[in-house]
C-alpha cells in the first residue's frame, strides 16, 4: 500500500509540473504574439487619434470600423460619441499605451489596447478593442473614460 501511495504521489507531481509548464508556455506564446500584432494595433490607434484630432470622423467610421462596431452602433451615434468628446475635453494632446490584451475568440481574434491620454482640456483612459478581418485590423470597439468628459 506504501509503495502504491509513493507511486501515485510521484505521477501527480509529474502531473502538476507538465501542467505547469503548459500554462507557462501558452502565457509566453500569448506574450510572443501580442508583441508581433503591437506595431500592426498601434498603426490602427494612431490612424484614429490623427483622425480624431483632424475632426475626421466620419472617415474613422467608414475607414476603420469593423462591420461588427457598424451592427451596434449607427454612424450618427458615433460620430456623436466622437464629437462630444473632442467638444468637452478637445483634442489628444499626448497618448501613452497603457495595457494591450489578445484574446483568440471562437468568432476571431481581438486585440485590445489601452492608452491614458491628455487632452487639451482634460484627460482620458481610451480604449480601442480590433477584430483581425481579412488580414487587416479594424475597430470594433471603443471607450472613454474621463472625469471631465462626464463633469462638462
Amino acid at each position: 500500500m506504501k509503495n502504491f501511495l509513493r507511486k501515485l504521489m510521484v505521477v501527480l507531481g509529474l502531473i502538476s509540473l507538465v501542467l505547469l509548464l503548459l500554462v507557462g508556455l501558452t502565457g509566453m506564446i500569448s506574450s510572443v504574439k501580442s508583441q508581433a500584432i503591437l506595431p500592426q494595433a498601434e498603426h490602427v490607434a494612431e490612424e484614429f487619434f490623427t483622425q480624431f484630432n483632424a475632426s475626421q470622423f466620419e472617415a474613422i467610421y467608414d475607414n476603420l470600423a469593423d462591420g461588427r462596431l457598424r451592427l451596434v452602433q449607427s454612424k450618427k451615434d458615433f460620430l456623436a460619441l466622437l464629437q462630444a468628446v473632442q467638444k468637452k475635453i478637445g483634442k489628444v494632446v499626448k497618448k501613452n499605451r497603457e495595457a494591450t490584451k489578445l484574446q483568440s475568440l471562437a468568432d476571431g481574434v481581438y486585440f485590445e489596447i489601452a492608452y491614458t491620454t491628455v487632452h487639451e482640456s482634460g484627460s482620458a483612459v481610451e480604449t480601442l478593442t480590433l477584430r483581425k478581418n481579412n488580414e487587416k485590423w479594424l475597430l470594433v470597439g471603443y471607450t472613454v473614460a474621463s472625469r471631465e468628459l462626464i463633469l462638462r
